[in-house]
């Protein structure tokens, strides 16, 4: 069936599911069936499945699953998708990515196997629809996971500050809300928050999207160093002035310092949800 008809996308899609009963394939099959049905952003799924978690199941059936499945070939199969940038292949790609963060939303427990792959496709050229789903993932694991969080956030800011730059016309289709990321990295990395914040002003100028500037500009609030947080504020306040010039519209910053700040659950000045 694969062999001759998975070249029309139509019956590709319907054959996609069909080979959801047959996760037991072999090595060869299993990438001749990737191959033939990797034009239709369905296969997604079985990617991950056959790249990922395909070498847990069948182990040692019979003594044959050792010699007829090599996991590291499926592996390298997942990764040569995600760095494939032809167009042909972006729903594929961008379905991967949203798989990630559906199966992290159903089995959080599996967040070490992915990482991997999301700093993979950190490493490529910034596209919408594949950045937009690891943003989601970043929000949603940043207190859990920062030390991977942190970072790809980092590399996804200046992914999208790299696309904007040499296509000046996309900045408007930019849609950020990193409110939670940006806070939380003020309280426990205060020394990246400068930057970020103006990474953040530069896309804005370029009419992007950013999130909330009011609770952006008063992350500062969250610094600890009393030094750092004076020079943070300052800082923070000549860009939002240089923002207001351009949109006198935006809300009032609150740049006053609380006499006394109430910490969250997690340790935080307030909280980020």
């Amino acid at each position: 069936l694969l062999r001759n008809y998975a070249k029309y996308p139509p019956i590709s899609k319907r054959l996609t599911h069909f080979v959801y009963y047959f996760q037991y394939l072999t090595t060869e099959e299993a990438l001749e069936g990737l191959e033939r049905l990797k034009i239709t952003y369905e296969s997604a799924p079985l990617f991950i499945y056959f790249g990922i978690f395909r070498q847990r199941h069948y182990k040692n059936q019979d003594g044959r699953d050792k010699k007829c499945f090599d996991p590291k070939r499926l592996k390298k199969n997942l990764e040569e998708i995600i760095k494939n940038n032809d167009d042909q292949y972006r729903n594929l790609r961008g379905s991967i990515a949203w798989n990630f963060w559906k199966l992290l939303s159903k089995n959080p427990d599996e967040f070490d196997a992915i990482i991997p792959y999301i700093s993979l496709f950190l490493e490529q050229p910034y596209r919408k629809n594949i950045y937009d789903d690891i943003a989601r993932i970043i929000k949603e694991w940043i207190e859990k996971k920062p030390e991977k969080c942190t970072p790809w956030f980092e590399k996804l800011l200046s992914n999208i500050a790299i696309y904007v730059k040499t296509n000046k016309q996309e900045g408007r289709n930019i849609w950020l809300m990193p409110e939670k990321i940006i806070n939380y990295i003020a309280y426990h990395h205060p020394e990246k928050l400068e930057t970020l914040i103006e990474q953040l002003v530069d896309l804005w100028i370029e009419g992007s999207y950013i999130g909330n500037p009011k609770s952006l500009f008063e992350s500062y609030k969250g610094i600890a160093n009393a030094g750092l947080k004076k020079a943070t504020r300052t800082r923070f306040k000549s860009l939002y002035s240089k923002m207001k010039n351009l949109n006198p519209r935006l809300v009032q910053v609150d740049w006053k310092e609380a006499k006394a700040e109430k910490k969250a659950e997690l340790g935080r000045p307030f909280d980020l949800d």
